[in-house]
């Protein structure tokens, strides 16, 4: 199975992603791809785990790195059958120049990790140059649309609407209302967006 997880940076993907993963690797062999390209996402994720540049997703996407894919898979010390991607510590913002064929080429490493896994989640960052974004879109079985309770939020969900009905997706984008409180009123929210069955996760300290 390939889940996107896709929305506006800081409305919750990496910790629905994570969540997702622990859940799915109880089962299956499952890969979480973080496709931010601009700053390490391995640290945040595996506090404490050492990595080396020859791991990282970067690598992988500008061409600069090996074709074999269990280099950039790094494994949860906790949990045998989670393994992770992303840039890894002492990357920065200017790390990687990515030329035309990065689509291409993170198209191939979703492939390759299905030669080895069983589940695919893609925690799709929120940048409109994101490699990832056309397969993530085009190629996943689900895709979880992550949504601030706000302003923000729905004003993402309407910009993102031709880009979904133009790569088919619409019919398998799922919006979902992150960090509801108390004082939200989810009627207006899913009012707001035109769906009456928009699902809604109340807020809860970080994991």
């Amino acid at each position: 199975m390939q889940i996107t997880i896709w929305g506006r940076d800081g409305s919750g993907k990496s910790t629905l992603a994570d969540y997702l993963g622990v859940h799915l690797a109880q089962k299956e062999i499952t890969v979480v791809i973080d496709t931010d390209l601009t700053q390490p996402t391995i640290t945040n994720r595996l506090p404490g785990r050492e990595t080396r540049k020859e791991q990282s997703l970067g690598r992988a996407i500008a061409g600069t790195g090996t074709t074999e894919i269990r280099p950039y898979l790094i494994q949860h010390p906790k949990h045998e059958a989670l393994f992770f991607s992303g840039l890894v510590h002492g990357e920065d913002y200017m790390e990687y120049e990515l030329g035309l064929d990065s689509a291409a080429m993170a198209n191939l490493f979703i492939s390759s990790c299905k030669t080895v896994a069983d589940n695919i989640i893609l925690d799709c960052s929120g940048q409109r140059t994101d490699p990832f974004i056309p397969e993530a879109l085009t190629g996943s079985d689900v895709v979880i649309v992550l949504l601030t309770p706000d302003l923000q939020g729905i004003t993402w969900w309407q910009s993102v609407q031709s880009l979904l009905q133009e790569l088919k997706a619409s019919d398998k984008a799922i919006p979902v209302f992150s960090m509801i409180h108390s004082h939200h009123n989810e009627n207006w929210l899913q009012e707001a967006i035109g769906l009456k069955d928009a699902i809604a996760l109340p807020y809860a300290p970080e994991l």
